[in-house]
């Protein structure tokens, strides 16, 4: 069944472009892929020394590494993946659709517990044709990971709540620190016992030693990296909280699951939750399911992030997926149809809510390239541009994917590759307190010539606004064209979606000081 689910989740990665486009979904991605590139090179040169000087000495040759703004969990499973098999684009799309594909034969091994084979199966296949899943699969992402963590450690509880066993809350703690330490969002797991406890009506255990076991496990173990993940994140300006944020996440919930499958989930819950509750006989297995579905939505409601995601909720995709089936079997239970036994009616109701599904809300989204690729192949195929000093601008999101793509094909550390919006501007993580550290093309000329940069890549991709530093580099290879000269393809074909520019002047110039100022993260200065 697991081979079953990797060969669908595998086919619908393949079929969205996945394997043919940049690192370029989203801006996260590319740091993604560059800090588990680190983490696999740090272990290749055998722990060269204190990893923080090693990340700080990365991130001036890549300035796409994040450690410590999320947890090292999905970087560490991506370095030792990379490091076992290979750093390519395909490589690491490989562990996203494994990962995915856990995910999908959990849910099914806990519904085919509960009832039959097509009903687990049909709820495994509709959690990887989701649109939101695929999207996440298709991406170096930690939000899958996080997924299959938390449905783990609810599972782990629950069982804990049936047998008693410490050995049970022992592993709730341990897939609980591990979701906190894929990211931050995994801290929505703590709502999870108490949501529980208030479904179930059993609030006597919160006298028991053993509950309270994985709250101490997650504290001891993610609460220095949560430490540090915060002071990284102080210097940026996170959205305050509103009423309306909840009400958000429960559209996008909806919308990604469709108008076929959110009803059914809804009688499910009925069934399985609201009416035991009033009889106090709600099984752990579904207000464990409950919990894990509110958690997500509760946590991300109340945490200050700059707008809400479905990616966020991802987590509560599985468990309404399980109150889906039990909708299903409940409404087969009850419909009138003569003549068939209640399996064959659980067989036709399934069969028209995937045929609802895949004509209402099933499609493929699509991750187009951006062309990148080939502009990173053409600096490293001139050797006057290899190992070098790189200056890359871009008004979309091309400066990480160019970044990610130029680290896969190079021996690292190599090049080092200036960020624009890094070295002529400054702004936090989110794109906030922008400011421009230079105001004019002499100013700028002068910057590159002190370094000094062999060559600048100007990404032609539209953005969604105006980036004044984006501008202003391209004013300055305007006003000294004499000092710049276009690098082409050999051949005639499409032409790149950035144009590189060699500096001319630069050849012999003395190596100057390069200064990187992160003031909303580290607090400090890179220099090399």
């Amino acid at each position: 069944m697991f081979l079953l689910l990797w060969a669908v989740v595998a086919a619908l990665q393949w079929l969205s472009g996945a394997y043919s486009s940049e690192f370029n979904a989203y801006p996260d991605e590319s740091a993604h892929y560059v800090t588990s590139l680190m983490a696999r090179d740090y272990v290749a040169a055998g722990f060269p020394g204190p990893p923080l000087k090693y990340a700080e000495n990365y991130y001036v040759h890549y300035p796409k590494v994040a450690f410590g703004w999320w947890g090292p969990l999905l970087h560490t499973i991506g370095g030792v993946w990379m490091l076992l098999f290979s750093c390519s684009r395909e490589s690491i799309l490989i562990l996203m659709s494994l990962i995915t594909a856990l995910l999908a034969v959990t849910l099914y091994a806990v519904l085919r517990r509960e009832f039959a084979l097509e009903v687990a199966l049909t709820a495994a296949l509709l959690l990887v044709a989701l649109p939101a899943v695929q999207t996440s699969t298709s991406m170096v992402m930690g939000d899958t990971l996080l997924a299959l963590f938390q449905l783990w450690a609810a599972l782990c509880f629950a069982r804990f709540l049936e047998s008693e066993r410490r050995r049970d809350a022992l592993w709730f703690g341990v897939w609980a620190t591990a979701g906190v330490l894929v990211k931050g969002g995994g801290m929505a797991l703590t709502l999870l016992p108490p949501l529980a406890l208030v479904s179930s009506r059993w609030l006597h255990w919160l006298k028991r030693l053993a509950f309270w076991l994985p709250a101490g496990m997650v504290l001891l173990l993610a609460g220095p990296w949560q430490y540090l993940s915060f002071r990284l994140q102080r210097g940026s300006q996170l959205v305050g909280v509103h009423w309306t944020t909840s009400s958000k996440y429960v559209w996008l919930l909806t919308l990604a699951l469709g108008a076929v499958i959110v009803p059914l989930a809804g009688l499910g819950i009925y069934e399985r939750v609201i009416r035991p509750w009033r009889a106090k006989a709600v099984q752990p297995l579904w207000a464990v399911s409950a919990a894990l579905t509110l958690a997500p939505v509760v946590f991300h409601s109340l945490y200050p992030l700059p707008g809400a995601e479905i990616r966020y909720c991802l987590s509560s995709i599985p468990p309404l997926l399980m109150f889906f089936a039990a909708g299903v079997v409940w409404v087969a239970e009850r419909a009138p149809f003569p003549g068939l036994a209640p399996r064959a009616r659980t067989a036709v109701l399934l069969a028209l809510a995937a045929a609802v599904f895949a004509w209402q809300s099933f499609v493929i989204p699509q991750k187009p390239s951006q062309g990148l690729r080939e502009v990173a192949e053409l600096v490293l195929a001139r050797p006057q541009l290899r190992h070098k000093v790189l200056l890359v601008s871009s008004e979309s999101r091309g400066e990480g994917p160019l970044i990610a793509e130029i680290a896969m094909r190079e021996q690292r550390p190599g090049s080092i590759i200036l960020r624009a919006n890094k070295v002529l501007s400054q702004s936090d993580w989110f794109g906030e307190r922008y400011k421009l550290t230079f105001t004019t093309p002499e100013a700028v000329m002068a910057y590159l010539e002190s370094i000094p940069v062999s060559a600048v890549i100007l990404d032609t991709t539209p953005g969604t606004h105006r980036i004044p530093h984006h501008e202003l580099l391209g004013r300055t290879i305007a006003t000294f064209p004499q000092r710049f000269r276009r690098v082409v393809p050999a051949s005639d074909g499409a032409q790149p979606a950035a144009q590189v520019y060699e500096v001319l002047g630069v050849e012999h110039s003395r190596p100057g000081k390069i200064r990187i100022d992160l003031p909303y993260t580290l607090g400090r200065s890179l220099e090399k």
